[in-house]
């Protein structure tokens, strides 16, 4: 160990401070917007009962065996829909 704190031993580069964290949870849910916010390929997945999931392209294994229809966009696109029920 002495050799090892002579040869490669130098002093501390970071500092260490005590942080309060206040409102962790706070924290999180502007991480989380900051992520909603980041533009990224989406797949707009609508399924046989006619219900709709938007999928993150980057997480996605499998589509689902109940797709009617996929749609390749944005998350910051917008959607309109149009039914007649």
């Amino acid at each position: 160990m002495n050799y090892m704190k002579k040869t490669y031993g130098d002093e501390r580069r970071t500092e260490v401070i005590e942080d309060d964290m206040g409102n962790l949870t706070g924290k999180i849910k502007d991480l989380l917007k900051l992520e909603d916010q980041k533009k990224e390929d989406v797949i707009l997945w609508i399924g046989a009962d006619f219900t709709f999931k938007v999928l993150y392209q980057s997480r996605i294994n499998i589509i689902p065996e109940d797709t009617i229809e996929l749609i390749y966009t944005h998350n910051q696109d917008r959607l309109v829909v149009i039914t007649d029920k």
